[in-house]
């Protein structure tokens, strides 16, 4: 999915109804050019009727409102949010069991090997389904 945002405007008289309908239409004009040209609009072509010599054509567009843009985005946030407290979980839990074999259970470990430990819990974080 695309999402395209796309502006288009004027300074206008003010007060002269039939003046600004012609503004709104341009604008319109303007707005379904850039659609156009960013290629947004995908077009289709049916098949070849031999006997009448036509074809089917059509032009589909996908839009998407920028509340749906903003609903997207919560989700998303609150999507990083869990993927963060997955891995802030799981790379406590390889700090945690690092090294019990060597040193017990309350063992120190280095930055190093607690940086490690994050980036394993980060592959296990990220090669899970969601």
């Amino acid at each position: 999915m695309a999402v395209l945002k796309c502006q288009s405007s004027v300074i206008t008289r003010a007060g002269d109804p039939g003046y600004e309908e012609h503004v709104c239409n341009s604008l319109a004009h303007d707005l379904v050019d850039l659609i156009l040209r960013s290629g947004h609009i995908t077009f289709t072509k049916g098949e070849i009727d031999e006997r009448l010599m036509t074809h089917e054509m059509s032009a589909s567009l996908g839009v998407i409102s920028a509340a749906s843009v903003a609903s997207m985005e919560e989700r998303i946030a609150e999507r990083q949010m869990e993927v963060a407290a997955k891995l802030v979980g799981a790379a406590a839990e390889e700090i945690r069991v690092w090294g019990r074999h060597y040193s017990g259970d309350e063992g120190s470990i280095s930055k190093g090997q607690a940086v490690d430990a994050v980036a394993r819990a980060f592959r296990i974080i990220k090669e899970r389904k969601p």
